[in-house]
């Protein structure tokens, strides 16, 4: 995503509607703020039968994350998205120190998807020694089966 240590959501957003197609049957896989605009774009766009997986996700702006305000002051319309998801899935760590997983059972809700809960893993980035998930491929997998 263009900007991310200072993300602007206009700039994430015209990056989507360039590079997301807007056609049926999408796969959206999204990382924390990610999730966020992947959740956006669903807003905007007129697409079904789309699948999400959502990795340290959240739908309000969260304390250790001050930039997720710009993308979180307007909430999201679960009314608009809800109708337009196949199949869902958000995963977080018990030990998430960014995202802290209250957050992401929180969108789970909202969303009515499943949630992964990993036992360990923070907030999945390389500065906590993570470059690959697997659950994210398990889950892919099984979406589309």
């Amino acid at each position: 995503m263009p900007n991310s240590h200072a993300p602007v959501p206009e700039e994430w957003h015209q990056f989507c509607e360039k590079n997301i197609p807007h056609a049926d049957d999408l796969t959206l896989i999204g990382h924390s703020l990610g999730c966020i605009e992947a959740l956006r774009f669903l807003e905007r766009n007129e697409v079904k039968n789309v699948n999400l997986i959502l990795v340290s996700g959240f739908d309000v702006t969260v304390d250790t994350l001050p930039q997720s305000s710009a993308f979180t002051n307007i909430p999201i319309d679960y009314k608009k998205i809800l109708n337009k998801i196949k199949s869902a899935v958000v995963i977080s760590a018990f030990d998430d120190d960014i995202v802290p997983f209250k957050y992401s059972q929180k969108l789970a809700c909202h969303l009515k998807c499943k949630l992964v809960m990993m036992p360990e893993g923070k907030h999945f980035i390389d500065r906590d020694g993570i470059s690959e998930l697997p659950i994210v491929f398990n889950e892919l997998m099984t979406i589309l089966k």
